[in-house]
């Protein structure tokens, strides 16, 4: 199985210190490995999980690959430490993709992932 992750935001914000260093809107630029993706398959249905190490709250961009390369996607803020499931039914092929920022403010997610360019892209 192959897993394609893709952090965003790398270019768009810095961080000096291990401490989150964020702008004005709560928005800030997490390390690259922060998010542990794990998958499965129950019954007919595929299920991707993904865990937030990161320094603090992030905003998840995910999608499962459908057949014939369609995406079942979803967005959503995970606090830090925290699990989110994405569960695709029986046309799931068995590829997850997410791509991630760090947004401190959920009310502001969409502020941030707006600095973003490519955030709304095709994942496959």
């Amino acid at each position: 199985m192959r897993l394609r992750l893709t952090p965003m935001a790398a270019a768009v914000f810095l961080i000096s210190s291990p401490a989150v260093s964020q702008d004005s809107d709560g928005c800030y630029a997490p390390t690259q490995d922060c998010v542990t993706i794990t998958s499965e398959w129950k019954n007919n249905d595929f299920y991707a999980r993904f865990k937030n190490s990161c320094q603090g709250r992030i905003y998840m961009r995910f999608c499962n690959e459908q057949e014939g390369g369609r995406e079942d996607c979803g967005a959503s803020g995970v606090d830090q430490g925290e699990r989110k499931t994405w569960r695709t039914g029986d046309k799931a092929t068995g590829r997850t993709s997410a791509r991630w920022l760090g947004s401190q403010n959920g009310s502001k997610d969409w502020v941030c992932s707006s600095k973003v360019s490519g955030w709304k892209d095709d994942m496959f």
